[in-house]
């Protein structure tokens, strides 16, 4: 009898106003939930640490992201100066060959006056 009050009065849960009794089983249930609760804080927690983790993953891949397209974008306006000196390159070749024609045509013309002067001075020298 005394083992039986002594467990009456340990299983008995005060609130402010009432004495709630409660049973063997019904003391395993409530304390099955509130460990099912402290396993569901547990892995809240563990949610959202990993949820954090990947907002921070996802910042430094979108950081990662841009810094690559800044690399890009410089990359593409250095091919873009080469071509523009190649262009004035071939522009300037092609000045140049045409100077280079109209210079050998002037040089070609001249050495036809210089023969055929030489030739006219040596026609007039043997003919006096």
């Amino acid at each position: 009898m005394l083992l039986l009050s002594s467990w009456t009065v340990l299983f008995a849960q005060t609130g402010k106003d009432s004495i709630a009794c409660y049973t063997q089983s019904e003391l395993v249930k409530i304390a099955d939930v509130f460990i099912h609760g402290q396993e569901c804080d547990s892995l809240y927690s563990i949610c959202e640490k990993q949820l954090e983790f990947q907002t921070n993953s996802n910042f430094a891949y979108k950081m990662a992201l841009s810094a690559k397209n800044k690399e890009l974008s410089a990359v593409e306006s250095v091919v873009v100066l080469k071509e523009n000196l190649i262009a004035g390159k071939d522009t300037e070749i092609t000045g140049l060959r045409d100077i280079n024609k109209k210079v050998n045509r002037k040089l070609k013309w001249t050495r036809i006056g210089w023969i055929s002067t030489s030739a006219l001075f040596t026609y007039f020298i043997l003919t006096k």
